[in-house]
């Protein structure tokens, strides 16, 4: 699977960084991301060359309640840089899960680092190959 769109990084409700997976929260420019679900994916931050591993959440946030709308909110493996204002490129690589309610916040970190960690295995081996 192999999709692309790119976005510029907008203020989101920065509730990533509180459970350790910051996001960029993409407002998208180009290109259309694929349906809803957590993909791994390939990011590319302007002047950059090198693409950097990625795993990246599309659609509404169902286990909280105030979030209805659509977003595409990217975590960076590896990075801690301010990213607001940034353009970004996201490359699909693949579907790790769909995007369902979790029973908390507690559940949504666990699912979180499993997918963080799901994302890192297929992107090594691709490295390899």
């Amino acid at each position: 699977m192999t999709s692309g769109f790119h976005g510029v990084v907008a203020a989101g409700d920065r509730r990533g960084r509180l459970l350790g997976f910051p996001t960029a929260n993409l407002a998208i420019t180009a290109g259309e991301p694929p349906a809803d679900g957590v993909y791994s994916c390939w990011v590319t931050l302007d002047g950059e060359t090198a693409p950097r591993g990625g795993t990246v959440s599309i659609g509404a946030n169902p286990t909280f309640d105030d979030v209805s709308d659509r977003r595409v909110e990217v975590h960076i493996h590896d990075f801690g840089g301010d990213l607001y204002g940034r353009s970004v490129a996201v490359e699909i690589v693949r579907l790790l899960r769909e995007n369902t309610r979790l029973g908390g916040v507690g559940e949504l970190t666990r699912k979180s680092a499993e997918d963080v960690r799901r994302s890192r295995a297929i992107l090594s081996r691709l490295l390899v190959a």
